[in-house]
């Protein structure tokens, strides 16, 4: 979960560990944005439309 303001949040999901490439995590982020104080089911969010895709590393938060 990542927010955005102060009253509204994105969600995005580690999906690789690539170390062939960037020797470097893959997360997706999704487009949908959410009210801060809701709480969707997991279930709701992965299967939401991705914004993007990208390596970044995760254990810097």
């Amino acid at each position: 979960m990542a927010e955005i303001d102060e009253s509204n949040k994105k969600y995005f999901q580690l999906v690789a560990f690539d170390i062939t490439q960037l020797n470097s995590d893959v997360i997706r982020a999704f487009k949908k944005v959410y009210p801060i104080n809701t709480n969707p089911d997991l279930s709701e969010i992965v299967s939401g439309e991705v914004e993007f895709y990208t390596y970044c590393v995760t254990n810097w938060g």
